[in-house]
């Protein structure tokens, strides 16, 4: 199981922060890129989820 499941994300968000993982290792290792709506999709998701996991962190 997912940690941000077990830290109470839903299932989307999990689903969504696994694409990440997926689409940042295509950047890395074979040079693809993002899109400009897929870009501004992720920081939504980031600026939703980073002040969540800086409340767990403390």
């Amino acid at each position: 199981m997912s940690y941000l499941a077990v830290i109470g994300f839903s299932d989307r968000d999990v689903a969504f922060a696994n694409d990440l993982r997926y689409f940042r290792n295509g950047i890395l290792y074979y040079g693809k890129r993002f899109d400009a709506p897929y870009g501004k999709k992720v920081l939504a998701f980031l600026g939703r989820t980073y002040p969540l996991l800086k409340k767990i962190e403390a």
